[in-house]
């Protein structure tokens, strides 16, 4: 039988590209320089020369990504747990047990990683921009480890920023996540259209359904992370499902989480909710997961319509209309790895 983690290490063996320059944060207080409007450089490697920028993170964070307010980002979210999901030191993310994923004990949910990705790519592009795609590699899993992360931005643009992002871990800053990201300048331009599809019942006609995994007595994202109500299906059996996610505690520190974020956290559940594989004979992770956005999710519940598609050629995939309580705002697909666990 091969461990969970050496099925999971298969995914990617890629190693961080060598040649990335890391621009060190200044100390104290500020907000990364906006990106600059000629076109980036373009190294051998056929990536920018632009040097890769590592996010700050200050304890007195107020500034403010996306549609958020400058006070509501550092504010304290009512009702949400004490312990976030990431505490900063200096220029690194301490995970909590509250990011642990289902696969392995050691390593940490994607749907978690995926929103503290969220999170740098929304301070890199800056209040002007939102996001409309987000792109999350799992190269490696990522382990409940410090966290290091670096930002560049490959395609500036007074309209269209494309955004990478770089997360390392452990001392060795072994690179486990690289993200590609995609932002548009805000503008208000009235279309007329409106929100013509539902995800019904809402989140207060949800019921909390637990998953097959063997891991109640333990922190995990999917349990004390995430906050789950089921709508039609379960995780509890196979198929199509639907369902609410409200993540339980901040991203980072006591940050309210944006949109995004609470978007890229529940987006990374597609497989989960709609598995037709039985976990305790199976694994289906995904090595990647993508998020297209219509238009900023609004409020605290996150909604998806889930459906796996599997093959009998080790391969398969989970699609996700994704909702909030205004109405349909993108869809999220995962690629999955499907193998037997006797193998």
């Amino acid at each position: 039988k091969i461990a969970q983690g050496d099925v999971m290490r298969s995914v990617s063996v890629v190693e961080k590209p060598a040649g990335w320059q890391r621009a060190e944060p200044r100390a104290g207080h500020h907000r990364a320089a906006e990106p600059a409007r000629n076109a980036a450089t373009e190294t051998s490697r056929g990536r920018s020369s632009r040097p890769l920028v590592r996010p700050e993170t200050p304890p007195d964070d107020t500034g403010c990504p996306g549609a958020l307010g400058p006070n509501v980002l550092a504010s304290r979210l009512a009702g949400m747990s004490d312990e976030p999901l990431f505490t900063p030191r200096g220029a690194d993310f301490l995970p909590s047990e509250h990011t642990r994923g289902p696969w392995d004990p050691r390593h940490q949910h994607g749907g978690a990683v995926a929103a503290l990705v969220a999170r740098v790519v929304e301070r890199r592009a800056g209040d002007e921009f939102c996001v409309t795609r987000l792109t999350v590699e799992l190269m490696r899993p990522v382990p409940l480890e410090p966290l290091a992360v670096d930002v560049a931005v490959p395609r500036p643009g007074r309209r269209v920023l494309g955004i990478t992002v770089s997360v390392s871990a452990g001392d060795l800053e072994v690179e486990v996540v690289r993200a590609h990201a995609v932002a548009v300048r805000r503008a208000d331009l009235p279309t007329g259209e409106g929100h013509e599809s539902f995800l019904e019942p809402g989140p207060k006609q949800g019921v909390e359904l637990p998953f097959g995994f063997n891991d109640e007595d333990h922190p995990a994202f999917h349990r004390t992370g995430m906050e789950v109500r089921f709508v039609d299906g379960g995780a509890d059996r196979p198929g199509p499902a639907r369902a609410w996610f409200r993540l339980r505690r901040p991203v980072v520190g006591d940050e309210e989480p944006s949109g995004v974020q609470r978007a890229a956290a529940a987006a990374d559940f597609g497989n989960g909710i709609s598995w037709v594989l039985p976990f305790d004979r199976w694994i289906f992770l995904n090595p990647d997961l993508t998020l297209h956005l219509a238009r900023p999710p609004v409020g605290e519940w996150i909604g998806l319509d889930a459906l796996t598609l599997p093959s009998d050629q080790g391969m398969a995939m989970a699609e996700s209309a994704v909702f909030d309580e205004s109405g349909r705002l993108g869809r999220a697909v995962q690629s999955l790895l499907l193998q037997r666990r006797d193998q």
